[in-house]
Order: structure tokens, then sequence, then C-alpha cells
């Protein structure tokens, strides 16, 4: 079986998502790889790719291996509530308060699913790099986050 720590993590935060914690916007989910483009202007993005994997014995005398797949969740965002048509009220959560909103929302799904993100894997936690990468000049607010999906015994 081959194993898609990528479509796992995409669907993972995909049936886990409560709008209610993000100003009311449930972003749209994907691989990176499956969009040609996005379009920041009318929705918000949580692309998945594979970053890293590593694999090892699962002990010694083991031919089973140990595999760590680190996947990066790249959060997007140009949230703008006076231009936000899909919003009941108006806003005053800036573009950088939705986007950490977001951030924190993948957070508290990793939490949740940390003993069982999807099969195969066992393990999901966060691994690594965190960083903003907003462009206030651009009006573009973007996260990524990476996390390290388990899988043993294969």
């Amino acid at each position: 079986m081959v194993s898609d720590a990528c479509g796992v993590a995409k669907d993972l935060f995909e049936d886990n998502w409560t709008a209610s914690n993000t100003d009311g916007k449930t972003p749209t989910f994907s691989k990176v790889y499956d969009k040609k483009e996005i379009s920041l202007a009318t929705r918000d993005y949580v692309l998945t790719y594979n970053t890293d994997l590593s694999a090892k014995f699962n002990g010694i005398g083991s031919s089973n291996f140990m595999k760590n797949f680190i996947v990066t969740i790249d959060i997007r965002t140009a949230y703008h509530p006076d231009k936000d048509n899909t919003l009941s009220t108006l806003s005053t959560v800036t573009g950088h308060q939705h986007m950490l909103k977001m951030s924190e929302e993948v957070e508290r799904i990793i939490k949740l699913k940390k003993a069982d993100p999807g099969s195969p894997f066992e393990i999901i936690r966060p691994h690594g790099t965190q960083l903003d990468l907003s462009d206030k000049r651009k009006g573009i607010f973007r996260f990524v986050y990476e996390v390290e999906l388990i899988e043993t015994n294969t």
C-alpha cells in the first residue's frame, strides 16, 4: 500500500475543520500539486505538500520500516472583511488575525487527532518549521506549518 501522507493530512483538516473558529469561513483544502493556480480574492486555502521522508528499521533485528513523513501545511488568505460579501455582518478582524485563527484551527485538529490522524499513520505531531510569511503590502497572509506523520511496521 502506498502511503499518501499529503492526502491524509488534507483529509484530516478537511474532515475536522470548524468554520466558527475561523470567522465563519471554511477554506478550500487541496494538495498543492492538484492546483494549477489559486485565487485568494474569493477563498482561503489550506494546501498540503510533502517536504521530507525518512525511513529506518523498526528496531534491531526487525525487517519492518518506520517511516516519518514531513508534510507542510500552507495556510493562505487575503481576508479583508469589508471586501468579503460572504460575511453576514461586517467583521473587525484583520487579515493577519484571521490567518492566525486558521493556524490555531490547524493546531486544534492536530491535538484532537494526534494518535489517530488517518490510516496508515499512527501519529501526527508538529515538526520543525512554523513560519509567518505574510506580506501586508500585498494583502496576502500566509502561515507555513510542518507536521510529522509516523507510520510503523511497513
